[in-house]
């Protein structure tokens, strides 16, 4: 709050938090809106949000400094508290370029390579659960996730995000130019696929999860001539006309595994795009009604999410037939 001198209450902002919003100057004890290092005149509205923005660590001023923890801390709060991360904003505040495309970058990257980074953890501890659980004797097991999401899925994926993008931009008026809207938009639209960038490592990492099935599946004792080659060594076999059950290890049977329906993995996908479109929705939503202070941001997300789609499919289905 500010005092009726126009100076911030101490009692909200510490001394140090006192700064400039334009160059980081001190401040404090300043009886005019305009900084005598800079000469650049401010709010004190802005002073506040420039140190509640410090204080939040977010990831656009704190991506060089500390990438992980500020990313953290932005998808914590852009995420599930889109109300409170936006009030860290004012839409007069420039946003950082940079920084912003660097986000958007590290999304594109997560949604492209995803599955083979959850893959490269995943394969081999199904595997090694696999060797304990399913072959007690020894024989190693075969759990492989190669990406099931076709490569011109992908290339469309992100050709709509760019149209997407550019939908936007026709639903913001700013008479600060095009620039300027176009800086705006981006400072909201680099956080809206926090959650649908993880898309492609969560179907991976959901397919590793239904395949746990076969670690908890009922146990039955198999009889050696259902399926010697696979549960009896040679030299345990018994005679042949009355072969007796291989059991393993503490006498627990030979597991019969019941396999999972291969229409589970698709459906799996299905899903989690699903859920995907939902979140960027939802978080294009928040950041219109909160950022921007538009009531009819809903609406904007869907005009928006589906002029993309649109001409997604005219560039594919038609120009580059």
């Amino acid at each position: 709050m500010s005092s009726a001198t126009g100076q911030i209450d101490t009692d909200v902002l510490a001394r140090e938090e006192q700064c400039c919003p334009h160059c980081g100057y001190g401040i404090h004890g300043l009886r005019e809106n305009r900084c005598p290092e800079c000469g650049l005149s401010f709010t004190w509205e802005a002073v506040r949000l420039k140190a509640m923005q410090t204080r939040a660590k977010l990831f656009e001023h704190f991506w060089f400094t500390d990438p992980v923890w500020s990313m953290v801390r932005t998808f914590r709060l852009a995420v599930f508290h889109p109300g409170r991360f936006w009030s860290l904003y004012d839409p007069n505040d420039p946003p950082v370029i940079i920084s912003l495309l660097f986000l958007a970058a590290l999304q594109v990257l997560f949604f492209l390579k995803g599955w083979e980074f959850v893959a490269f953890w995943v394969d081999p501890l199904m595997n090694w659960l696999g060797t304990i659980f399913l072959n007690p004797n020894g024989r190693p097991a075969s759990f492989i996730y190669t990406s099931r999401i076709p490569p011109n899925t992908i290339v469309e994926t992100c050709a709509w995000y760019i149209a997407t993008f550019l939908a936007l931009l026709i639903f913001l008026q700013d008479k600060g130019g095009f620039l300027n809207r176009c800086r705006q938009t981006l400072r909201v639209y680099a956080h809206v696929t926090l959650v649908a960038c993880l898309a492609t490592g969560s179907w991976c990492l959901l397919e590793a999860a239904v395949d746990c099935y076969y670690f908890v599946s009922p146990i039955q004792a198999v009889p050696v001539e259902n399926d010697l080659s696979q549960v009896t060594p040679p030299d345990r076999v018994g005679p042949a006309e009355n072969p007796p059950p291989f059991r393993l290890g503490r006498g627990r049977p030979v597991r019969r595994i019941a396999s999972v329906p291969q229409w589970i993995y698709p459906l799996l996908g299905k899903v989690v795009f699903a859920v995907a479109l939902a979140s960027i929705w939802i978080l294009i939503w928040a950041g219109y009604r909160y950022y921007f202070r538009m009531s009819h941001g809903w609406a904007i997300a869907t005009v928006s999410m589906f002029t993309g789609w649109i001409a997604t499919r005219v560039l594919f289905d038609v120009i580059l037939v």
